[in-house]
């Protein structure tokens, strides 16, 4: 007896010829976290934010989704993103350009996302494969790398008001560590860079002993000011020194003749009031003076800088568009000025009609939300705009 075969609709054999494509092309085993907008808060003002932080919600078992209906009736304390517990979906809850309050005194500085608290270890990790790649894919969005990933512990560490110490506790429960964590998405984003991690507080992750090469010298001493917002002070010239103090944007120490190389860092040293020696991070070991170190030694050149002008007319007080990819926000009108965030094309600042021009740029100045002044090249003063009127 013959068979009689029945042929497939073209249509019908183009839709499967199509999805046996897809099956080949797609990885064994491959995982994609999908994004899903669920906006619950406005929020609590503009944000510009400079660095990504990652939480876990420290509520075991209760899903990402469960926090967007609970965030849906009380949106004080939401977070822009918040992860479901196997990593495959993640809520978009709070636009990134509006402040959250979720990690204390960084909060207008920082994207935050939580981790829903996975109760068995296959939803871990997964939720760990998707939240590496997830971490990777906002890095690389915001042309960040991992120097601009923190966890709350090291966020907390860096501008305090906040105690918290995850997702160290969390990740250590199923054998992880921030540490790990970091080096998957630097990994995941193909540097192999991995920034500096803040001594932990014995919950994850481990900082490399120090490697300590002291030098002493003249010309070193003298009185510096903050060139950053939170600068640690330690008790000894390492990233594994205890925090005693710290110092903020602005402030002024009186370092000792003296310095050393230590965990990639320089380190000044100074006498307490208490009498105790105290060590801190004067900046990168560049060989010299750099505008960007966390201590710029006061009456140090600026690189043109002091030599800033009022700017000719055709300038005003308003609200500007940034017509570049990326433009820098420094401390001072200046290139010598440390960069202290950014804006990108098409976000606006409101100027306050202070423009003065230095190296060859006219700035503009505005007044950040912590109360600082802060300036812009709008342009250069041969009529190149970065920044218009809008």
């Amino acid at each position: 007896m013959t068979e009689t075969k029945r042929k497939l609709p073209l249509r019908s054999a183009f839709t499967v010829i199509l999805a046996l494509v897809a099956a080949l092309a797609a990885p064994c085993g491959a995982e994609a976290y999908q994004s899903v907008n669920k906006y619950v808060s406005n929020g609590h003002g503009y944000l510009n934010a400079s660095y990504l932080v990652i939480h876990e919600t420290a509520n075991p078992g209760a899903s990402a989704y469960n926090h967007t209906l609970l965030w849906s009736r009380n949106g004080t304390y939401a977070v822009h993103h918040v992860m479901e517990l196997d990593g495959s979906t993640v809520y978009n809850t709070v636009a990134e350009n509006r402040l959250c309050w979720h990690v204390g005194n960084g909060n207008r500085y920082t994207i935050g996302i939580e981790l829903a608290h996975a109760t068995n270890a296959a939803d871990f990790a997964k939720q760990w494969n998707e939240a590496v790649k997830w971490a990777g894919d906002e890095l690389r969005a915001h042309g960040w790398d991992t120097s601009r990933l923190l966890s709350h512990y090291e966020a907390a560490q860096r501008w305090g008001g906040s105690d918290h110490t995850d997702p160290n506790g969390y990740f250590r429960a199923y054998g992880k560590t921030w540490v790990d964590f970091k080096q998957a998405v630097a990994a995941y984003l193909g540097s192999g860079y991995v920034a500096p991690i803040a001594p932990t507080d014995g919950n994850g992750g481990t900082v490399a002993s120090p490697t300590t090469t002291a030098k002493t010298g003249s010309g070193f001493g003298g009185t510096y000011r903050c060139n950053t917002g939170r600068l640690n002070v330690r008790t000894s010239p390492s990233m594994s020194g205890t925090v005693v103090a710290g110092y903020s944007y602005g402030q002024t120490v009186s370092l000792d003749d003296w310095y050393c190389i230590s965990n990639g860092y320089v380190w000044g040293r100074y006498t307490s009031y208490s009498g105790h020696t105290r060590y801190i991070a004067v900046g990168k070991p560049t060989g010299g003076y750099d505008p960007n170190d966390y201590l710029v030694r006061v009456g140090a050149a600026q690189s043109t800088s002091a030599q800033a002008r009022p700017a000719q007319s055709g300038y005003r007080a308003g609200r500007y568009r940034v017509v570049v990819g990326t433009l820098n926000v420094r401390s001072g009108a200046g290139t010598g000025y440390g960069v202290v965030t950014s804006y990108r094309y098409g976000q606006t600042v409101s100027l306050d009609g202070t423009f003065v021009t230095s190296g060859g740029y006219v700035w503009g100045r505005y007044t950040s939300y912590s109360g600082r002044v802060r300036w812009i090249a709008v342009g250069t003063t041969s009529g190149v705009a970065y920044a218009r009127a809008c």
